[in-house]
């Protein structure tokens, strides 16, 4: 019998670094945790994720913007058509990470 449910939205915080100190904060984020997943593992999961059906993916943290890999995540799902939503504190959103995310596609 097939199972018939699969991840259609996902939110992925993609580190736990953060650059802002919120009393609110329900991931407890401010350093990177030790196994986070490095370039290569975080790509095979986009892929593993569109496998299993996912269309809509929203990237956070602690804040994303301080993956260096946050971009090549985000491309490897739009390569996929998978709709992408970027949730950020703000305070990284200046002029070369607004360009970014418009060169992007969103």
């Amino acid at each position: 019998m097939k199972n018939n449910y699969y991840p259609y939205t996902v939110v992925w915080e993609l580190t736990n670094a953060c650059n802002a100190n919120c009393l609110h904060c329900g991931s407890m984020s401010g350093e990177a945790r030790e196994n986070e997943l490095n370039e290569c593992e975080a790509l095979s999961l986009c892929d593993d994720l569109f496998e299993l059906g996912c269309k809509e993916i929203t990237i956070m943290g602690g804040e994303f913007f301080l993956q260096k890999y946050w971009a090549k995540v985000v491309q490897r799902f739009l390569k996929y058509d998978v709709f992408v939503g970027l949730l950020t504190n703000g305070i990284l959103l200046n002029d070369k990470n607004i360009k970014k995310i418009v060169s992007l596609g969103l």
